[in-house]
């Protein structure tokens, strides 16, 4: 689903401010794209022929990818079953997509120059202010602009195909073909199809969503949304309004996660709306934003109803040996935009001209890593975009209130000037620093409001329409609750909010921010205030901090772990209790903490006795308790003393506080887990969704070494670990590391082995003098914070984690998990589906160990069950 991309914070700007109008530019030759060859001095030269390459799906990607292809003198086919298809899709096209891809202006059905951005209270911002004359958004009908590019493809020498791909066989070496499988329609008016099959070198998965080259290559699931769109045609004079115009509407009525949106075409509107998290509502979200419109599409008719899936996010695997993934096959689809059909064709076009140079004008066959510099090409280009983008959604469509604040925001012209350039020209410049400031100030201000209202009227059911426009100030100082001096109502009221933490990261040594607001009239307040009130336009100040919500037990917080553990959860803005305990000098520990000025209270309770005190009631309880590692000790060394630790202390959370999240720190976490896991068993309270051993140190260090080794930002870079928490049981998946990199053998063996040894890299640096304390309590502290804002009501939490698990034949395993309210909501399987030859022997030879390990922690829980 294309549609109007709000790409605020994206910093892609026009490189000109007087840049042509792309459309008018005349037509170059065909010639005019020219590829520097540099073929693998390995790739052997194809005898008599040319190398052929199958392009399955006929949309933007394969369109685009298949003219390139003939372009560059490969021998190409391209499938496509529904040459008339009709996907469902707003069609807006940026400006730069006309001049790239020389697109002739009469498949463009509008020029769009006006959009209206309404919020979930109809309250309506006209953005496009800052467009200039030859600017605009081109409409397209999919059906017109994907036969015009495969037409292109075929002038340029491509074959077309009407035919559906069925499977593939894959070759066993580097140089046989690959035979697809395939139903012919050519020639034929109904009825099934031709069984025929196509020998290829390589392949280029187009084929959307529900990619079956993709399943046969194993890339891996990936959660999608479902948009659904009709096609209205509407009264001249109705459709009149929306000559230039598009809409989208925002709310929960019309999709609790996306948009709901109007865009005209040549002679009728598409209406439409998406969603991924509640799918069987979708025909009442549409019927929402039908009504929501309803008044500009009076009298309108129904010609044609369209759905299909959109990928949220690129696909766990998009290459794998000659064959290649683009397009929605791959996953490039953004969020909060969910724009697709550029990204798309220039996918296509990427990948193609990967081969093309790779095989030397088809000249010679292709390898892997032909075809892996288009994945690093696009990653670097465009995995900020992505990110960036999954962040607004998360920010911006998590509530009602904030997107009144992402309406408000959008009234600014500044941001309309980010929007459309960063939309337009998909180009990357430097923003103007002070304007980047006041905007970020704008929209902390936003947020701010949004959460104080949404929670106060949770809280108090206040009718805001008694509150007159103001100014709001949001102060560094004031406590929870602060009174606004100057309210006119009979009663005063303080407002307060419970950081949803959009921002997932610890929040600094501050307890709160201070921002100033000064910006009246807001979209916010318009709709919540009468038109009476708004004319007694008076200032206020409303003192917020983050409202700590959530108890938080450490065992084991005098220790060198547990130390700075405390220390970084207590500069969480989720927390209002942190209690902290150990057999011995923890009372200096918390005393020392209480000095930081962040919301929550620090207690100590020491000892046996106090322990039952401190986890009365508490949400959270992480155990770091136990003895360090020392030279030459190996993790299965500190079992027989850290083993009791654990079962007493998981004991007394049973008794005290049964429904707490139970996170494991003390090793070796693959047998303190199970015996934590039996001791609960044998207590009546074993939930285990909310049992977890902490293995973040791993994704850490995997994080960390594969961003230095390969010149990544580390900010961008994730890299899931598996198995278990020691030695060989711990297993970086390397390929599946974001973004997309490329690791010769040598690199996969040394980085793996590094992350396998890091605690003992650790050890001997300190020469006895401790093991790796502030890396643990670092990754820990990640792991509360996922944690908290799991239960804080965020959607979209996921950590790798040593559980109870059905994902291979062992009853533990770490993996990535999806964290919720209520604990674990889901295992992610596909990081282990497409795993390299290298990871799945490896797997293979970590599962005897790992075994070992768990049926020792419940021998040990289950004999000291018998012997009490």
């Amino acid at each position: 689903m294309n549609s109007i991309a709000l790409k605020t914070f994206v910093g892609l700007r026009q490189t000109s401010p007087d840049a042509p109008h792309f459309a008018a530019q005349p037509r170059l030759p065909p010639s005019h794209r020219k590829l520097r060859i540099v073929a693998g001095k390995f790739s052997p030269k194809l005898q008599g022929r040319n190398l052929r390459v199958a392009v399955v799906g006929g949309g933007p990607a394969g369109g685009a990818a298949a003219e390139t292809l003939a372009k560059g003198g490969v021998e190409t086919f391209l499938f496509e079953r529904k040459l008339d298809n009709c996907k469902p899709c707003g069609g807006a096209i940026p400006l730069c997509m006309v001049g790239e891809f020389d697109l002739p202006l009469d498949i463009i059905d509008r020029r769009v120059t006006k959009m209206k951005m309404i919020s979930p209270s109809n309250v309506a911002v006209d953005i496009g202010r800052t467009l200039k004359p030859h600017e605009y958004i081109g409409m397209v009908r999919r059906e017109v602009l994907d036969a015009y590019l495969r037409e292109r493809a075929k002038e340029n020498g491509a074959n077309i195909i009407n035919g559906l791909f069925m499977k593939m066989d894959i070759p066993k070496d580097n140089s046989s073909p690959y035979v697809l499988h395939y139903s012919s329609y050519d020639n034929k008016t109904g009825g099934a199809g031709e069984k025929r099959t196509l020998e290829v070198d390589a392949v280029i998965g187009a084929d959307g969503a529900n990619s079956k080259v993709a399943k046969s290559i194993d890339a891996g699931e990936y959660e999608y949304a479902i948009a659904f769109q009709e096609r209205v045609k509407i009264p001249d004079d109705k459709m009149a309004y929306y000559e230039d115009l598009a809409e989208m509407y925002v709310g929960d009525d019309v999709s609790p996660d996306f948009y709901g949106w109007v865009f005209p075409k040549c002679d009728h509107v598409a209406v439409g709306t998406g969603t991924v998290t509640h799918k069987a509502d979708i025909k009442k979200f549409q019927l929402a934003t039908r009504k929501r419109a309803e008044d500009k599409i009076l009298g309108g008719k129904i010609i044609r109803v369209e759905a299909h899936p959109i990928p949220e996010h690129p696909r766990p695997r998009r290459l794998l040996g000659r064959v290649a993934l683009v397009g929605d096959a791959a996953g490039y689809v953004t969020k909060c935009s969910g724009e697709g059909i550029y990204f798309a064709a220039k996918s296509g076009r990427m990948c193609a001209e990967a081969i093309v140079e790779g095989s030397e004008n088809g000249k010679r066959m292709v390898e892997e890593g032909d075809l892996r510099k288009y994945l690093e090409k696009w990653d670097k280009t465009y995995w900020p975009t992505y990110k960036v983008l999954d962040v607004l959604q998360k920010v911006f469509y998590r509530s009602n209130p904030a997107r009144e604040a992402f309406v408000e925001m959008c009234a600014d012209e500044y941001v309309q000037k980010m929007t459309f350039d960063s939309y337009l020209y998909k180009t990357v410049v430097p923003g103007n620093p002070l304007e980047d400031l006041k905007l970020a100030i704008n929209t902390i201000g936003s947020l701010v409001r949004a959460s104080a209202i949404r929670r106060e009227m949770n809280k108090l059911n206040v009718e805001m329409a008694a509150a007159p426009a103001a100014t709001f100030t949001v102060g560094s100082t004031g406590s929870l609750g602060q009174r606004g001096s100057s309210l006119p109502q009979s009663r005063s009221f303080g407002m307060k909010f419970n950081s949803q933490n959009p921002l997932k990261s610890f929040c600094g040594l501050k307890a709160m921010s201070s921002v100033r607001c000064n910006k009246s009239g807001s979209a916010l307040r318009a709709s919540f205030t009468s038109k009476a009130q708004k004319e007694n336009n008076q200032n206020f100040n409303y003192k917020l901090q983050p409202q700590a919500s959530y108890k938080v037990a450490v065992l084991g917080a005098a220790g060198g772990i547990g130390q700075p553990l405390s220390l970084l959860i207590k500069m969480s803005p989720l927390v209002s209790d942190l209690h902290l305990y150990d057999i011995a000098n923890v009372k200096g520990v918390a005393a020392d903490i209480s000095h930081c000025n962040t919301p929550s209270q620090v207690r100590d309770f020491t000892g046996a006795s106090d322990l039952a005190n401190c986890l009365n009631g508490v949400d959270v309880v992480v155990i770091p308790a136990g003895v360090p590692r020392k030279p030459g000790m190996t993790r299965d060394d500190l079992f027989n003393i850290n083993a009791g630790i654990v079962r007493d202390l998981v004991s007394a959370v049973a008794d005290n506080c049964p429904d707490a999240f139970i996170q494991i720190i003390s090793n070796p976490v693959n047998s303190t887990v199970p015996i934590a896991a039996e001791v609960l068993k044998q207590k009546g309270v074993y939930d285990p969704k909310k049992l977890f051993g902490v293995t973040t140190l791993d994704v850490v260090r995997a994080n960390t070494f594969v961003a230095q080794r390969k010149n990544l930002k580390l900010i961008d870079v994730d890299v899931p670990v598996v198995g278990g928490h020691a030695g060989i049981t711990i297993l970086p998946l390397l390929s599946k590391t974001r973004p997309s990199a490329s690791f010769t053998d040598e690199e996969v063996e040394e980085l793996t082995v590094r992350i396998q040894n890091a605690g003992t890299e650790v050890v001997e640096a300190k020469a006895g003098a401790g093991s790796a304390t502030l890396s643990m309590a670092y990754a820990a502290a990640r792991f509360v914070e996922s944690s908290l804002r799991a239960l804080d009501g965020d959607g979209d939490v996921y950590e790798c984690s040593f559980v109870q698990s059905d994902l291979t034949d062992l009853p533990f395993f770490a993996s990535r998990v999806k964290l919720g309210r209520k604990g674990i909501e889901a295992l992610i399987p596909s990081d282990l589906q497409g795993l390299s030859d290298y990871e799945q022997k490896a797997l293979e030879a970590l599962k005897p160990e790992l075994q070992a390990s768990i049926e020792k922690g419940i021998a040990f829980a289950q004999k000291q069950a018998v012997t009490a």
